[in-house]
């Protein structure tokens, strides 16, 4: 049974353009509908491509008890795509069909047919929807009944949010963020009209401000409009003098001959314009000369509330050593509220930024999804944004250290010269160097995370964070640690060596004698059985066993034993292979040192059930390698200066070989029970199909740590997916009652994001949110 309704209105005093442009030309409407009726202050409103576009937005689930159910959720996401057209009588017409955001979603559908037609003294706005769902047997009317009820209501409020709408635009107020005028100002200064008319708090006949015009270029033009707003309006810009604008057109100017391309080219007024406003953006918040507008192969509409600033970190601390940074703003209305996330990568030695930022879904890129006949992924470097970026949440910081990690860089690095100590001592000054350059990041609650390897140096910048506070001069100077959060980590080296060899055994995937070889030849206190590149302490027989082990086990990814591995050029002999080949450092063997793929892949596609997630890549870090080593991408993410050679870039690279092995061999489960013991939270997360970091060796030195059992144990879900079991959650206490919690990801690997990235974004939204219980 379809369920349609429908509803009229006469709106007075404009026409039917005037009131289509006004709710449906931009995005300010729907935003402060969503807001104000949903409660959600996030809705994103996608620009129109021709005469579609998409709108993201949630609302609570005010519904019985089984549909509830059903949904599995209080709040529900919605995927809203909306197409217009233009009628010959002069009418507009605009067709509305949004769709839960959750699996099976689909079933069930509302489509809305809005009108707006000219009329004596104003515009007939009418509305058509028809309500249709696919439900179990027996419930399909009753969906359908309450699809009907809520719909009836919510067009409803619409309704009657239009009028008010209309007259806080009208009166000048604040609440809507927008202001009527008079749409001649805007010839004066060659701005483009807007699709609506919003301009100014400025009536007829009034000059415009300098500053004004900016504003509204910024706010109606620029990709991130609403965060430049806002911050502008923050700083309360002031720009008067013919000087500063003189001074702003030559730094356009120079900008332009660098080839950085900031915004579209403008009107030379208009240009003049935008481009104080980037100054005065530049000297009083942020770096204008590190923000990044343009990538290669990442399409230009992807860049919408995305804001990246890269550059490198110069300290007097360490006078010899550039850190490259990568930094990401939340993607929320005030960035400023959102905590700061610092990532870093295991290894050690490992680059964030080639990882953590770009492929593995913690930030906001991704390598597109392959079409064709076959995946050819090695040469194939195109980006898309990720769909389960962290900075729906989070400020994201990903810093290059210890140098010569990645893009940074460092003089007269010897092997073993770079260590627990030195490599802590550099990330903090790195840190303290972003702080200077982002000022007001430092006021942002700090979150510290990682993976791998990260398992020590997180809880060592931790306590080194903890000691800088308890010296600071005063409570301004202080970094406002909250929590740190590692995942499949390196702590204990018995513990870690033990799960790892016992997990290669119980699952089946090295014989009954390797294993008996590792255990009686290896010294698992004193050994770094993963370690394939740099000195491990697997020597003589140990070495000869280990790596019978790597050449059993080859056939699958020992770092996500449920993800197929990128396919080798044929012929190839396993025999051959080095052990950095065999099981790369975190992983990723991408790059001259790797073992060579084959440049057409598998269709993985055809075989669903053999991906983590359908979006999956095997050989994500060869396209990454691929990428990040072009000198056109160095040169725009500001690794390089225009016209300079491309640096040579590896995930893996020299600082994973030199880093010092007492370090590694050093157990760092006396940290966790010191900052167990202090107010900073801990998360320790576990993807249970590694097999090299494992949860066994994980829970083994958590059990250890003489801390309390907390929170009964109990299963984490994921409301997206019909509450489907994502892992389990146990909680420790220390006496002070501050937390540690222990999470399983199931079916994740040593990158969890990568294999679940909707089920990470939403655990780690949840701890810096101080809120797993949410999550059961």
């Amino acid at each position: 049974m379809v369920k349609t309704l429908s509803l009229s209105k006469l709106v007075e005093g404009v026409s039917a353009k005037g009131l289509f442009d006004l709710l449906y030309g931009g995005d300010a409407f729907l935003r402060a509908y969503h807001k104000t009726l949903n409660n959600d202050p996030d809705a994103r409103v996608g620009e129109w491509s021709g005469n579609e576009r998409t709108v993201h937005f949630s609302t609570p689930v005010d519904a019985p008890a089984f549909i509830k159910r059903l949904i599995g959720a209080d709040v529900m996401r919605v995927v809203e795509t909306e197409r217009r057209s233009f009628l010959a009588d002069g009418s507009i017409q605009l067709v509305s069909h949004p769709v839960p955001d959750m699996p099976g979603g689909s079933k069930f559908s509302t489509q809305a047919t809005f009108t707006f037609k000219d009329v004596p003294g104003g515009c007939h706005l009418s509305c058509e929807i028809v309500c249709t769902a696919s439900g179990p047997y027996g419930l399909t009317g009753a969906i359908e009944s309450f699809m009907g009820e809520t719909s009836k209501k919510s067009l409803g409020d619409f309704m009657q949010f239009i009028p008010t709408y209309l007259q806080q635009a009208s009166s000048g107020g604040q609440e809507f963020g927008m202001h009527l005028s008079h749409t001649a100002l805007w010839s004066r200064f060659e701005l483009p009209l807007p699709a609506f008319p919003v301009a100014l708090a400025a009536g007829a006949g009034e000059a415009l401000r300098f500053e004004d015009a900016a504003l509204l270029y910024l706010r109606y033009q620029c990709r991130t409009g609403d965060q430049i707003v806002g911050l502008l309006q923050a700083l309360e810009l002031q720009v008067s003098t013919l000087q500063e604008k003189v001074t702003a057109l030559q730094a356009a100017a120079e900008a332009r001959s660098r080839n950085r391309r900031w915004l579209p080219e403008l009107p030379e007024t208009a240009a003049g314009l935008l481009a104080v406003t980037l100054l005065a953006v530049g000297a009083g918040a942020q770096p204008a000369d590190d923000l990044i507008t343009v990538l290669p192969e990442f399409d230009d509409a992807d860049w919408r509330n995305l804001t990246f600033f890269a550059g490198y970190l110069e300290t007097a601390q360490q006078p010899q050593q550039a850190f490259y940074y990568n930094y990401f703003e939340a993607e929320l209305a005030d960035p400023s509220k959102a905590p700061l996330l610092v990532w870093q990568q295991g290894g050690p030695g490992c680059s964030p930024i080639g990882i953590g930022a770009f492929r593995e879904g913690v930030g906001p890129f991704a390598f597109a999804p392959y079409d064709g006949p076959a995946l050819r992924n090695i040469t194939d470097t195109r980006l898309i944004r990720s769909p389960a970026s962290w900075t729906a949440f989070a400020n994201l910081l990903f810093l290059d250290t210890p140098a010569p990690t990645g893009f940074s860089a460092a003089a007269g690095t010897a092997a073993g010269a770079v260590d627990g100590a030195s490599s802590t001592a550099a990330t903090l000054a790195a840190l303290q160097a972003f702080y200077a350059k982002f000022p007001g990041t430092q006021k942002q609650r700090l979150f510290l995370a990682g993976q791998g390897y990260a398992g020590h140096t997180v809880p060592l910048l931790a306590k080194a964070i903890l000691e800088y506070n308890a010296k600071a001069a005063n409570a301004s100077a202080r970094i406002p640690l909250q929590g740190i959060a590692v995942g499949n980590p390196w702590v204990d080296p018995e513990a870690d060596n033990k799960g790892m060899v016992a997990s290669w055994y119980t699952r089946g995937f090295i014989s009954a004698a390797t294993y008996t070889g590792l255990v009686s030849k290896c010294d698992l206190k004193h050994t770094a059985l993963w370690r394939t590149e740099g000195p491990s302490n697997v020597t003589g027989e140990c070495e000869t066993f280990r790596n019978a082990a790597l050449r059993e086990a080859f056939a699958v990814d020992l770092f996500g034993t449920t993800a197929p591995k990128c396919a080798l050029q044929q012929p190839y002999n396993v025999s051959t292979l080095t052990p950095a080949q065999l099981l790369p450092p975190e992983g990723d063997g991408a790059g001259p040192q790797g073992a060579e793929p084959a440049e057409v892949q598998p269709d993985w596609r055809r075989s669903p059930s053999a991906l983590p997630t359908p979006a999956y890549d095997p050989c994500a870090s060869w396209r990454a390698w691929a990428y990040l080593n072009r000198d056109d991408v160095q040169e725009a993410i500001n690794a390089i200066k225009p016209g300079d050679a491309a640096k040579e870039w590896q995930a893996c690279g020299a600082a994973a070989a030199e880093f010092s092995l007492q370090s590694v061999l050093t157990s760092a489960a006396p940290l966790y029970k010191e900052l167990a013991n202090s107010t900073v939270r801990i998360l320790v997360y576990s993807g249970s199909a590694d097999a090299v970091f494992t949860t066994g060796g994980t829970r083994s030195w958590v059990g250890t740590l003489g801390l309390a059992q907390g929170e009964p144990f109990y299963a984490w879900r994921d409301p997206t997916m019909m509450n489907e079991t994502s892992g389990f959650v146990e909680s420790w206490k220390a006496a002070n009652n501050n937390t540690l919690s222990f999470v399983t990801v199931l079916e994740a690997g040593h990158n969890a994001p990568n294999f679940k990235p909707a089920k990470m974004r939403q655990l780690m939204r949840a701890f810096v949110n101080n809120n797993l219980k949410v999550l059961k």
